[in-house]
């Protein structure tokens, strides 16, 4: 992972910024079943736990919702300035 910053990273048209958040929002969808499935997979009973994998998913599901905000508002700037 390079550290550019996020604003760098995401197109600065119109067009690519909906492409960008169409991305983003399959990713995170795929995101969220992920989780939903390592939590549905663990068994108590049976000592059967993914108690990191879950932290790990949840992080980078935040990372996702975070870029997806970012690509929102300045989708939203550059509707403005038209």
């Amino acid at each position: 992972m390079t550290n550019q910053p996020e604003d760098e990273s995401l197109p600065t048209d119109i067009p690519g910024l909906e492409v960008a958040l169409a991305g983003l929002e399959e990713r995170l969808a795929h995101s969220a079943s992920t989780i939903r499935e390592l939590m549905e997979s663990e068994d108590p009973a049976r000592g059967v736990f993914h108690a990191a994998a879950i932290h790990e998913a949840k992080q980078a599901h935040m990372v996702l919702r975070y870029r997806q905000d970012f690509c929102r508002a300045r989708l939203a700037r550059l509707r403005s300035q038209e």
